[in-house]
């Protein structure tokens, strides 16, 4: 099936109609009403075998692993406890991609996350965004993408994205619930929802529930965001844990009606120079729309050959000899649409690719159908950082359909698969993951690997090294528009060498990372929607600081970016800073804790990409702002045993200083707004 053509798959990343595979086998065909059905029928078994099993109670999990919140077990009221005399919880999860390493749940009250709605803004650097709640954002800093062999090329919705390798799988000591809620006031149906739900039952069955939802109207005309994600595990343990079955069940929906960005900075000042409503400011096209549904099911089954530790123990080890096998089926169905398919406007979004642009579609049908085995060997776990050593290699197999008019193409993949952690405790340790292509004429892979060590509570270190050849996304190669061929090219593949390392100093809580790209054929779309490529190899170096510093009730928190490249087509800004100043005080015998302070951001002047929903994707937009950026928002947060909660006043800048403040071209970001919003804790 493939074929060496200067470095490239022949046909765009194995993709050919009326294929023949060099893998003979059978064409696999699914359902999607089949897998659904097959789903609910999994889940109802699962739901009521939770229902009949006897749930472990706190006094059952002291007895099991020791009382948690430090207290004799003469109390009784675990509610009363968590809200009045619990300070924190001991939560632990480990993520499905590595179940051997168990890490910490963040209950800090001055962390990002809990003090700010936009996920975009809870990254560090902050993600750029289109100024929405949930809006498509993308990061200043540069890194590789996580992506597999064949990939789409959307990656402008992953910070909100339930996948399989991100799903938690909680270990609490008793029955876990946390809520979270926030709002903001000034802006059109501005929230955030998110829930998480985790029990533990006796015959060995953890249920592991999330769920999220951002809704933003916005504050232009035409102009919302709207993200559903969802998301249920199972694990389950049989013969004394010899035996272990994961399922999980994702599925992710984001809605994405437009505007084009406002046609200027002046359309948002009247003449008397007073902010006019942006409800009022003229938009580029009210022609606009896209949708992006993505639902998956993966069950791994994984059984002990050789077992050793002691299977009672709270964490308990899964030291020995497995054999795994896993398959999962994956579907989402891109698309693009018009909201107003019989105006006579020619859609300022299809730029010159259609005279006649009226009533046109690019949209997308693609499923993934995975099946992998593989042996691995794990060893005792480590009882300071959770990380169990281990080696796993396997074979997996891939079928891929694609459904994009006027061309329907399936394909197979084949890879060798490797995974594997060494940990010397509380000196050094290694890590390293790859897959490599094996049904490939030219070299497809994607190998990375980690190293890090410590000096006592002196330094630690940690340094990286991710070397990968992989094709373009394919709707950097492919864009139908109407069912018609808009342009159909192959690209050179993509050779990244991405090299780092970071260092922390306790002592004075300051960290350094050196994050260094170089990348051949670097591949981006033009103010066009084509896809460029940057002939030879283009050199990103990006440096980053983070620096906290405390003097008795003082707190002064940085974050520090810069950056510099090779390639004018590099869109990313020279700095990219934030900064916390606050004060922390607790009251009312402490049991309240208050922290009030200032969060300031700072972009250096840059030209700015812009965003299609045609393509789903960000581009290089000519002509594009490149002004620098300066706001600063105010903050009170508070924490009372396991109820957090905040208010913010985003963006006060705004309020004197009328000019549009910009991270993508074209869409300023919200105005003057006061956020506030709580997050509970339910440990009981």
């Amino acid at each position: 099936m493939f074929a060496s053509n200067n470095g490239m798959i022949v046909n765009s990343m194995f993709i050919k109609e009326n294929s023949t595979f060099d893998l003979n086998l059978r064409k696999i065909n699914i359902s999607g009403r089949l897998i659904h059905s097959w789903l609910f029928f999994i889940l109802t078994l699962c739901f009521s075998t939770a229902l009949f099993s006897q749930p472990v109670t706190s006094e059952k999990a002291r007895e099991i692993a020791g009382d948690t919140l430090n207290l004799p077990d003469t109390a009784k009221n675990d509610l009363l406890l968590d809200l009045f005399d619990n300070d924190t919880i001991e939560v632990q999860f480990a993520y499905y991609k590595n179940l051997q390493l168990i890490l910490p749940f963040d209950d800090s009250l001055i962390s990002p996350q809990l003090r700010q709605i936009d996920v975009a803004r809870q990254f560090s650097p902050n993600l750029f965004s289109l100024g929405n709640t949930g809006s498509p954002s993308i990061s200043p800093l540069i890194k590789p993408e996580q992506r597999d062999v064949f990939d789409m090329g959307i990656h402008a919705f992953d910070a909100y994205s339930f996948t399989f390798d991100n799903f938690k799988f909680y270990k609490p000591q008793t029955p876990y619930t946390h809520v979270r809620y926030g709002t903001s006031t000034g802006i059109r149906d501005d929230n955030v929802f998110a829930g998480t739900l985790s029990r533990t039952f006796a015959k060995n069955l953890t249920v592991n529930v999330d769920y999220k939802r951002f809704n933003q109207v916005g504050e232009f005309n035409h102009d919302r965001s709207r993200n559903t994600n969802f998301a249920v595990g199972f694990e389950k343990s049989h013969w004394k844990n010899r035996f272990k079955t994961h399922l999980i069940y994702t599925y992710n929906q984001y809605l994405r009606e437009e505007n084009g960005g406002i046609q200027s900075d002046a359309n948002l000042l009247l003449n008397n120079n007073v902010q006019s409503s942006r409800l009022s400011t003229p938009i580029f096209t009210e022609l606009a729309g896209s949708k992006l549904k993505s639902w998956g099911v993966l069950l791994n089954s994984d059984l002990a050959l050789f077992k050793g530790g002691d299977s009672l123990s709270r964490l308990s080890s899964d030291k020995g000899l497995h054999l795994g096998y896993e398959i999962s089926y994956k579907k989402d169905d891109g698309l693009y649409y018009d909201t107003q398919i019989n105006s006579s406007i020619d859609s300022a979004y299809y730029r010159n690719l259609n005279t006649d642009s009226r009533g046109i579609r690019n949209s997308y049908y693609h499923n993934n159908f995975k099946n992998t085995v593989y042996l691995s060997a794990i060893g005792k776990e480590n009882s300071s950082s959770g990380q169990a050593d281990y080696l796993k290699a396997g074979l997996s197999y891939e079928r891929h359909l694609l459904k994009y008019q006027p061309t329907d193409s399936s394909f197979s993949v084949l890879k060798l698969i490797a995974d594997g952690q060494w940990d010397l405790p509380g000196i050094a340790g290694i890590s390293a993951s790859g897959y490599y292509v094996l049904n490939s004429l030219t070299p497809i892979y994607n190998i990375e690997g980690r190293a890090s060590g410590k000096i006592n509570k002196i330094l630690d270190a940690e340094v990286w090294l991710n070397v990968r050849n992989l094709p373009p996304g394919f709707l950097y190669q492919h864009l139908n528009l109407n069912s018609v061929k808009v342009y159909n090219t192959n690209g050179d593949n993509i050779f990244t060498t991405y090299f780092g390392g970071k260092v922390f100093i306790p002592f004075i809580n300051l960290g350094v990372s050196l994050h260094q790209n170089i990348i051949t054929n670097y591949t981006y779309f033009d103010n066009n929607y084509k896809m460029q490529q940057v002939g030879g190899a283009t050199s990103i170096t990006g440096v980053q600081a983070k620096y906290d510093l405390k003097l008795g009730v003082f707190h002064l928190d940085n974050d520090v970016l810069w950056q510099a490249t090779t390639s004018t087509q590099v869109r990313i800004p020279t700095w990219a800073t934030t900064h916390a100043v606050y004060l922390e005080a607790k009251f009312f015998k402490k049991k309240l804790l208050i922290n009030a302070g200032v969060d300031v951001r700072y972009l250096s002047a840059f030209d700015r990409q812009g965003y299609s929903p045609v393509i789903l994707n960000f581009y290089n937009a000519d002509g594009a702002n490149s002004s620098s950026m300066f706001t600063y928002d105010a903050f009170i947060s508070y924490k009372i045993r396991l109820l957090r909660g905040f208010v913010r006043v985003d963006n006060i800048n705004n309020i004197y200083d009328k000019k549009a403040q910009y991270q993508i071209d074209r869409y300023p970001i919200d105005k003057f707004a006061i956020k506030f919003g709580f997050d509970w804790i339910f440990n009981n």
